[in-house]
């Protein structure tokens, strides 16, 4: 039987943090120091040669970045690593046969420069899907959704399901205020001063080690597109400084095994990225055992509708809930 304290672990940080924390990143804004010769001998710095191909994606990171808003669909997935098998208390979750330990979609609109969205959370399918909806929703249904989450600045606004943990969590209020850090500092330790926003995810293009090649044409959906292979040592994105270097800096301290990153990209003919794709390895072993060390969190984030209004209204604090013991669960 899974006792109260694994349960909150579970829903809380295994589900709410799983999907909010892979999908809404916070922009850190670091620029690269200057250097300034002292005498006509000195050695000069070396600044990285990119690649046609890199300075590409960087450009369309840049742009992208500078969009008023765009409708984000994040996919992800937590992937176990083979023959694995669980041994917390999330029913066995890991080691139940499946390598896809949950899956699912955040989905919405975005305000890319005032940092705030209106979305859906969806827990589609994986081992730990049944278990995650009967904790969220009180319910036996395999897919379940969270709708409307607001994000505003770091924070989310979650409406509470009538039944399930969320409810009993909420206080008798219909939403549950929780800080995206907090969240994130429960699935895993390194991420929770990093990610508050999903534009982050553009940052990974915008590092002077970034290794890019040009695949060639492609399309998503009727789009027309331009694919390329990204690749990153993470050490080096780290050391070169600039926007991308503190969001590398919490890939390498969540995954300490992971030493190379690398992105699929797809640029639209507008000259905005439309999809970005990556895999972050030997992650820590999930809350409350609901996915094991080495296992795999896969993102693919897809942008479309460039520039249409967001709204965003979160509610008044008479209808919310500030859960601020979420990281002493």
């Amino acid at each position: 039987m899974i006792g109260i304290r694994s349960v909150k672990h579970f829903a809380l940080a295994g589900i709410t943090s799983a999907v909010l924390a892979t999908g809404l990143a916070a922009c850190s804004s670091s620029s690269t120091p200057k250097t300034t010769p002292t005498t006509t001998t000195s050695t000069p710095t070396r600044t990285p040669v990119q690649s046609p191909a890199a300075k590409a994606l960087a450009a369309a990171a840049q742009k992208t970045s500078a969009a008023p808003s765009a409708d984000l669909s994040l996919n992800f997935n937590i992937v176990q690593p083979s023959g694995s098998a669980s041994s917390g208390s999330a029913g066995g979750a890991s080691g139940s046969g499946s390598p896809v330990v949950i899956a699912g979609a955040l989905e919405g609109p975005y305000d890319i420069t005032a940092t705030k969205g209106n979305f859906a959370i969806r827990v589609t399918s994986g081992s730990a899907a049944s278990l995650a909806c009967q904790l969220l929703f009180g319910g036996s249904s395999t897919t379940c959704a969270l709708t409307p989450v607001y994000l505003v600045d770091g924070i989310a606004y979650i409406h509470v399901p009538s039944t399930g943990v969320l409810s009993t969590e909420a206080n008798g209020k219909p939403y549950l205020k929780v800080s995206l850090s907090a969240l994130l500092g429960l699935f895993a330790s390194g991420l929770s001063s990093t990610f508050s926003n999903p534009a982050v995810l553009f940052d990974l293009l915008e590092t002077p080690a970034l290794h890019a090649t040009e695949i060639g044409p492609s399309t998503i959906g009727t789009t027309p597109t331009t694919e390329y292979k990204a690749t990153v040592n993470i050490a080096d994105a780290v050391s070169a400084g600039g926007p991308a270097a503190s969001l590398y800096k919490g890939i390498e301290s969540a995954a300490a095994g992971t030493k190379t990153e690398t992105t699929t990209v797809f640029v639209g003919s507008d000259g905005n990225l439309a999809r970005l794709s990556l895999a972050i390895h030997d992650l820590p072993a999930g809350p409350a055992g609901l996915w094991p060390q080495g296992s795999t969190l896969n993102l693919s984030l897809t942008l479309t509708n460039f520039g249409a209004p967001v709204v965003v209204t979160p509610p008044p604090a008479s209808e919310y809930y500030y859960l601020s013991h979420v990281p002493n669960l």
